[in-house]
């Protein structure tokens, strides 16, 4: 049986434990042939969010909804994010992910819109 009961109504998810860096998420994504026009994508990893999400959008998936987890520390319009450098450390708990700024000003060139902002994450529409 599967090791997570609750996928086992979905038999096409996949499960991978493995932590992967903002510089491979692209080709892992087409690893496991998930395809460009997904219905949802979720990012909240705790760390380089907004590199994951810059990455994943700059690749071509264009998910209907996005939902990230966003830095409530730096409201708009406070710009900021977390680049990889090639480690997984951080500055500690308050320099993590990116600012709703950021994220908003990312997305609108490829059509995105903010739906809502509620509990750190922001809900994004195509």
């Amino acid at each position: 049986g599967s090791r997570r009961p609750n996928l086992l109504g979905w038999p096409k998810a996949k499960i991978d434990a493995q932590a992967w860096s903002p510089l491979e998420i692209a080709a892992r994504l087409e690893e496991y042939k998930v395809p460009k026009e997904l219905d949802v994508l979720k990012i909240d990893v705790d760390s380089f969010d907004g590199e994951f999400l810059n990455r994943t959008i700059r690749a071509g998936f264009r998910p209907k909804v996005i939902v990230i987890e966003l830095s409530s520390w730096f409201p708009p319009p406070l710009k900021f994010i977390l680049k990889y450098e090639g480690n997984f450390t951080t500055d500690g708990p308050f320099f993590v992910g990116c600012s709703l700024q950021t994220a908003v000003d990312m997305l609108k060139p490829f059509g995105y819109t903010l739906l809502q902002y509620t509990l750190e994450d922001g809900w994004f529409i195509q």
